[in-house]
C-alpha cells in the first residue's frame, strides 16, 4: 500500500520465536537496502527487539 510520501509492507501474522533466524537473513536484505527509511514490524515476542533486530517495535 502506498499512502504519500510512506509506504505500509506488512503481513497478517506477526513473526514468532520460531522465525527467528529467517527474520534475521529477512532483516539483513531488507536493511541494506532501505537503510534511510525507519523499519517498523508488528511484535508480540520481545526476542525480536531483545536481539537488535527491530529497533522500533510496535505491540501486537
Amino acid at each position: 500500500m502506498h499512502y504519500g510520501t510512506h509506504s505500509r509492507i506488512g503481513s497478517i501474522d506477526e513473526p514468532h520465536l520460531e522465525h527467528l533466524e529467517s527474520y534475521r537473513k529477512a532483516n539483513e536484505i531488507i536493511s541494506a537496502h532501505l537503510s534511510e527509511f525507519p523499519i517498523i514490524d508488528t511484535l508480540s515476542n520481545y526476542a525480536f527487539y531483545e536481539t537488535g533486530l527491530v529497533n522500533r517495535p510496535i505491540p501486537g
